[in-house]
């Protein structure tokens, strides 16, 4: 065999609780629910493609709230494609510990799970070799690439749940120039999030489905080749969903049902997607947000509505009523500076808004 396929991904987190999404409980059951069948679509792939390998790049699930009937449909589902080599480095939330669950299950032998708490090897065939090392904490500060002895004339793969981002990190950093690093012909990386690429042979497929608002952009996973001393590799968008953030300009001549067009047309897969809708600009201070709000929701999947707008005032009546207080003599000072520069008429904005909040109480 002088071409080897494979399909590397990470951070799939069966079984997460979403209890850091600031999203409604109501909506965790569909979220857990797009992780299996992304999960199970990955598996698919590899058993309609007859791929040789499939890496998985740790936190596979989350070991404090994944059950034994998860485990075992996993289990299932790797036995079900029992040509393809499953290789699998644990990660910190999926930690080869004391209580790992990967020790709850008896895989099948096309399963090959890093374990030790060190660096080690799997030859897979004569020219090629596939390096590990399982996490056993949650925490790890130091790098562990270091005192092994690869065959420099074979080509070799390195497997491992880390961070290169930054050398402070508590989640086993390596420098992006790391010599052992980049010696290996393909380094297959897990942890971050984000789909990621530094240089040709170092690469993050990030998660294959987004977790809430902090996870923008594409998501899916890496599939490609390996031939001796040759590694070509692919990204492929194929997440079940998408969190998109999008920016509405309100003007004060919009009417609500100007704005509600505006907030429509932002979305591109409402019934599919997440949306965070961020108004801003000046906004007629009668329009009501709340009902605003409600009758989007009809469309969405999911949207919120973040409202960053300024209302627009009548500033000449506001003016006639306050003209002996505070307000008035605020509005007046700042009338002066000239309201054409938006800086100036920002900060009248903002202050009329502040105080007629205490004007208010």
């Amino acid at each position: 065999m002088k071409e080897v396929t494979f399909l590397h991904t990470a951070d799939i987190h069966l079984g997460a609780s979403f209890s850091h999404s600031c999203l409604p409980p109501s909506l965790v059951p569909g979220l857990r629910a797009d992780l299996w069948r992304s999960f199970e679509s990955i598996i698919e792939e590899c058993g309609r493609e007859k791929l040789h390998i499939l890496f998985i790049a740790g936190d596979l699930f989350e070991d404090n709230s994944i059950r034994i009937s998860d485990l075992k449909r996993v289990e299932q589902l790797f036995r079900s494609i029992p040509d393809t080599k499953i290789y699998i480095s644990p990660g910190n939330h999926d930690n080869w510990g004391s209580h790992s669950p990967y020790q709850f299950t008896q895989w099948s032998e096309n399963v090959i799970v890093f374990e030790s708490g060190e660096l080690g090897k799997r030859e897979y065939n004569e020219w090629l070799d596939i390096w590990g090392y399982g996490w056993k904490e949650r925490i790890i500060k130091t790098n562990v690439l270091h005192g092994n002895d690869f065959d420099a004339s074979k080509t070799n793969v390195l497997l491992i749940h880390g961070d290169i981002t930054g050398s402070g990190s508590s989640y086993l950093p390596v420098g992006r120039d790391d010599i052992i690093l980049n010696s290996f012909d393909y380094a297959a990386l897990g942890h971050i999030h984000k789909p990621m690429a530094f240089g040709e042979t170092v690469r993050y497929p990030g998660s294959p489905e987004p977790f809430d608002f902090s996870d923008i952009g594409d998501r899916g996973i890496i599939k490609g080749t390996i031939s001796p001393g040759k590694v070509s590799t692919e990204f492929f968008s194929r997440s079940l969903k998408r969190f998109c953030i999008e920016i509405v300009e309100i003007t004060p001549e919009m009417t609500y049902y100007h704005i509600l067009n505006q907030i429509r047309a932002r979305a591109d897969k409402p019934e599919r997607d997440f949306y965070r809708i961020v108004l801003k600009g000046l906004m007629d201070r009668n329009i009501d947000l709340e009902d605003l709000s409600n009758q989007s929701l009809e469309e969405f999947r999911y949207m919120e509505l973040k409202d960053e707008t300024l209302k627009d005032y009548d500033l000449e009546s506001l003016y006639q009523h306050h003209q002996d207080d505070i307000i008035g003599c605020f509005i007046s000072e700042m009338m002066k500076t000239g309201l054409s520069d938006p800086v100036h008429r920002d900060a009248l904005y903002y202050g009329l808004e502040a105080l007629l909040k205490e004007y208010d109480l």
